[in-house]
């Protein structure tokens, strides 16, 4: 009986850790938006470009910083999420 119990419980604790987990990525996934999305891509652009040793890093490096600055102002004049 005991061992019963104890498997009900553990299923049970499992089922709410997993709500909890679910409402939080939930809650993740609503608070981005395409204006991260730039932003967060055009820093791992730039560190790429700045750690390149190649000409194509310059490249990387410009079209980095048009996607962080697009972000940027996009955070800063676009209003609500």
């Amino acid at each position: 009986m005991a061992l019963k119990q104890a498997i009900s419980s553990m299923s049970l604790m499992v089922g709410r850790l997993r709500t909890l987990l679910a409402f939080r990525v939930s809650a993740m996934w609503d608070a981005f938006d395409r204006r991260d999305l730039f932003f967060f891509v055009g820093l791992a652009m730039l560190w790429y470009g700045l750690k390149s040793n190649y000409s194509i890093g310059i490249a990387f490096i410009v079209v980095g910083g048009v996607l962080t600055t697009v972000g940027i102002v996009g955070s800063l004049l676009g209003g609500d999420k």
